[in-house]
């Protein structure tokens, strides 16, 4: 049985981290798994033609971002989800890496995609749908830092 943090009300920003959770783990099953996998779902065609269209043809580095996004970084989310929803210790020894890889990784992408001869097309929802990707891990890493020492 793994060891339990207090059973005290949910903070705000636990309740906001869990949905965030639950969100990206959809995205993670609708784009990051299928990429990685080689099937051609719609919303992929969608966001490569309204969207990003340097997306369309990554470079080998970048396409290895997406293998770790489908199977190290789609698995975390669910699995922290999950341990954060039971309140278990150790979620934040688990978050505090992959959420900096998650903010490595996808500040670089973001990066290349924008600095590409094919920048963006829509720049708001671009940064919309990625942006989170850097926000929430920040999020992560407070919580189960700052956060944690302070509320105990």
């Amino acid at each position: 049985m793994c060891a339990q943090v207090s059973q005290r009300t949910r903070s705000w920003l636990d309740v906001i981290l869990m949905v965030c959770l639950a969100g990206f783990a959809l995205g993670w099953l609708t784009y990051d798994v299928p990429y990685a996998l080689g099937v051609r779902l719609p919303v992929l065609t969608w966001y490569e033609t309204a969207i990003d269209p340097y997306s369309a043809h990554l470079p080998y580095h970048l396409r290895l971002a997406i293998m770790a996004a489908a199977f190290l970084y789609g698995p975390f989310y669910v699995v922290a989800l999950w341990g954060m929803w039971r309140r278990a210790a150790w979620v934040g020894p688990l978050a505090l890496p992959i959420s900096g890889a998650l903010v490595a990784t996808t500040t670089l992408s973001m990066a290349a995609s924008l600095s590409s001869d094919t920048p963006p097309l829509n720049l708001g929802v671009f940064l919309g749908f990625n942006g989170p990707y850097v926000v929430v891990p920040l999020a992560l890493i407070y919580r189960f830092t700052v956060a944690a020492r302070t509320t105990g």
